[in-house]
């Protein structure tokens, strides 16, 4: 397909080869598959909210800091201070705590 082009008009042909397509499936395979691990490794997160959650509602005082080391604990560096640490071992093959275990 040959296009002529006039003085001071842009060209532009909207014709895929069979690679490009190829490579744009690839791409979108890749990103579909990369939002589908993030939301099944993120799953792990929502737990950590429902046990604090969970301790909220007997101590209104609760945060953060009461379980872990650091005020905001981050994804990559969330020490347990002695509490959380009781709070982890009290916590049962699927996934709910035993609150009568910590004191």
């Amino acid at each position: 397909m040959r296009i002529r082009l006039r003085p001071g008009r842009i060209a532009v042909a909207f014709r895929h080869s069979a690679k490009e397509k190829e490579y744009e499936m690839k791409k979108t395979t890749a990103a579909v598959l990369a939002t589908i691990a993030s939301l099944a490794l993120g799953t792990s997160a929502l737990a950590t909210m429902e046990i604090h959650k969970e301790y909220k509602a007997k101590d209104a005082k609760a945060t953060c800091a009461t379980c872990h080391v650091d005020k905001m604990p981050k994804k990559d560096k969330h020490d347990l201070n002695d509490f959380g640490k009781k709070v982890a071992a009290a916590k049962g093959a699927d996934g709910k705590i035993d609150w009568a275990k910590v004191k």
